[in-house]
């Protein structure tokens, strides 16, 4: 997908947990199989193969392994999202963050706040 697309430009976004992530696919995003982030999100799992099956020019996802429903949903500012960090997302630098649409520091509907794509697929729960 292209980085750096502003507001409202894209196609869709991917949300949820492990399924949505493809937990086992491999092929992990950079910065999700570390220490502090274990989010997993393969550039395999359905997503983006989503994304490029239905030819989306802007596409990304932040789903997450393990997520629960308020990795997803939370807009409380003490979130501390799912990284070993826990810093809470009111004091995340989100310029570091929404560009590169890393998952699991950010609670996954503040991408959809700050891209508004025209879809979204989210998959919580499995």
């Amino acid at each position: 997908s292209i980085q750096g697309t502003d507001k409202g430009q894209y196609d869709y976004i991917g949300m949820g947990d492990s399924f949505a992530s493809g937990e086992g696919a491999d092929n992990y995003k950079e910065g999700t199989d570390t220490d502090d982030n274990r989010c997993h999100l393969s550039l395999d799992s359905f997503p983006y193969l989503l994304g490029q099956n239905l030819g989306y020019n802007t596409y990304e996802s932040v789903a997450c392994s393990g997520a629960i429903v308020d990795d997803v949903i939370s807009q409380s500012d003490s979130y501390n999202g799912q990284t070993k960090l826990e810093i809470n997302q009111k004091e995340r630098d989100k310029n570091s963050i929404y560009p590169y649409f890393t998952p699991g520091e950010l609670s996954q509907i503040h991408f959809k706040d700050e891209y508004i794509p025209k879809n979204i697929t989210v998959s919580i729960g499995g």
